[in-house]
C-alpha cells in the first residue's frame, strides 16, 4: 500500500513543480516583454483583484479610464477568472491623469476598493508603469456597513422637497473648506481656481442667469470654487449632449463630474474637503435624478428657477443650435423673396422688353419663310 501511495504522490509533486516553475517563467517573460512594449510617453497599467467574498462574486468587470486632458478612453475587461486566479490585466496609456470608472453587474450587493478601503476614483499614470490592487467585498459584511450608511442617506436626500438634509450637509461642507484659505499647505487649491478664473468665469456667465465674468473673476479663489464645482460644473455637464457619460450612473458622475476637483482636493492632501464635497455632489446627482435640475446651494434656487431658458442659452453657446441649418434655409429663402419683392418694376420691364424681343424674332423668321414660298 505504501509502494502504491508512493508511485502516487511523488510524479504528482513533481508534476505540480514543474508546473509552478513553468508559470513563474511564463509570468516574468510576460512582464519583460510588456516592458520592453511601453513606448516613450506611455504607461503601462496592470490591474489585479483580491475575492473577499468567498467565491461569491463571479461577474465580469469593465475597467474605463478617461484622459482628463484629451478625454480619451481605454477599456479593460477582468474575468472571474483573472482575479480568481490572481492574474493580472491591463495595458499600456498614454501619460496623464485618468478618472476610473468600472462597470459590473451585482453593484447592490457587491463593491470593489482599494486595499486601504476607499474609493477608486483615479490615477496620475506620468510613470512608465502602475499598478493597481484592488479588493471586492460583500456589501452585506461587517467591513462594509459603515462605508455604505453615507450613500444610503444621499439616497434619501433625493426626496426631500424641502432641502433640509442639502443644507445640513453643505454648512459641513462649507464648515470643511474655509481651511483652504487660510493654511498655506493648502495654496495649491487655491492658485489652481486664481489660474483658471479667465477660463472659468466665461462658463460661470454662461450657466449662471444674471451672472457676468466680472462678477466671477472680483471673487475670492474659495469662492470661486464653490461656485464653480457645486454647480457651474453639474451644469456645463449637462450641455455636452453626452448623458451616459456623466449621469448614467453614480459612479460616472463621481468620476467624470466629480472627479476633477475632488481629486484636486485628494492630491494636496484635503482628503475631508474631498470626501465632504463628494457627498455633497452625490445628493446633487440624485437631486438631479429626481427633479431634472441642478440646486445652487449659494441662492437656494434650482437651475430651472434661476434660468427658464437655461438649456436653450447653453446649448447655443455650447452646442450649436441643432436648428441652425433649418434657419439658414429660411433665412436664404427670405432674403430671396425680399429681394424680388424690392425689384417687382424691374422685373415686369425686362418681361415687356423679352416678349417684345421674342416677338421680333418670331415676325422675322415668319416673313423669311413667306419670301422663301414666293421665290
Amino acid at each position: 500500500m505504501k509502494k502504491l501511495t508512493k508511485r502516487f504522490i511523488v510524479p504528482m509533486l513533481t508534476m505540480i513543480f514543474f508546473i509552478q516553475i513553468n508559470m513563474a517563467c511564463f509570468a516574468a517573460e510576460t512582464e519583460a516583454v510588456q516592458e520592453e512594449q511601453v513606448g516613450e510617453g506611455e504607461c503601462l497599467l496592470t490591474f489585479t483583484l483580491t475575492d473577499k467574498t468567498k467565491g461569491s462574486f463571479t461577474e465580469e468587470i469593465t475597467i474605463t479610464l478617461m484622459n482628463l486632458n484629451t478625454n480619451k478612453e481605454y477599456n479593460y475587461n477582468m474575468t472571474s477568472t483573472d482575479y480568481h486566479f490572481g492574474l493580472a490585466v491591463g495595458g499600456t496609456v498614454e501619460k496623464g491623469t485618468y478618472n476610473i470608472a468600472l462597470y459590473y453587474a451585482g453593484r447592490e450587493q457587491f463593491r470593489i476598493l482599494n486595499t486601504d478601503g476607499t474609493a477608486i476614483t483615479s490615477v496620475d499614470a506620468n510613470e512608465g508603469s502602475y499598478a493597481f490592487d484592488w479588493v471586492v467585498e460583500d456589501n452585506r459584511s461587517s467591513e462594509t456597513v459603515q462605508k455604505n450608511v453615507a450613500e444610503k442617506k444621499t439616497e434619501e436626500y433625493s426626496v426631500i422637497s424641502d432641502h433640509v438634509f442639502a443644507e445640513e450637509i453643505f454648512r459641513d461642507f462649507m464648515d470643511s473648506i474655509l481651511v483652504l484659505e487660510t493654511d498655506s499647505k493648502y495654496a495649491a487649491i487655491m492658485q489652481y481656481y486664481d489660474n483658471t478664473k479667465d477660463v472659468y468665469a466665461h462658463y460661470y456667465a454662461v450657466s449662471c442667469e444674471g451672472k457676468s465674468e466680472e462678477d466671477y473673476l472680483s471673487m475670492t479663489p474659495l469662492e470661486q470654487f464653490m461656485w464653480y464645482e457645486t454647480y457651474v460644473t453639474p451644469v456645463m455637464a449637462s450641455t455636452y449632449n453626452d448623458y451616459n457619460t456623466y449621469f448614467e450612473t453614480i459612479d460616472k458622475w463621481n468620476a467624470n463630474v466629480v472627479g476633477n476637483a475632488y481629486n484636486l482636493l485628494q492630491n494636496q492632501g484635503a482628503d475631508k474637503q474631498a470626501e465632504d464635497y463628494k457627498t455633497l455632489m452625490e445628493w446633487q446627482y440624485y437631486y438631479f435624478k429626481e427633479n431634472g435640475a441642478f440646486y445652487n446651494f449659494m441662492t437656494g434656487y434650482t437651475s430651472l428657477e434661476e434660468d427658464n431658458n437655461l438649456e436653450d442659452s447653453l446649448s447655443d453657446e455650447l452646442l450649436g443650435d441643432e436648428t441652425d441649418g433649418m434657419n439658414e434655409d429660411k433665412g436664404i429663402w427670405s432674403d430671396t423673396a425680399a429681394l424680388l419683392k424690392g425689384s417687382v418694376f424691374t422685373l415686369v420691364i425686362l418681361c415687356i422688353f423679352a416678349a417684345a424681343y421674342g416677338g421680333v424674332i418670331f415676325y422675322r423668321r415668319r416673313k423669311a419663310i413667306d419670301e422663301d414660298k414666293d421665290f
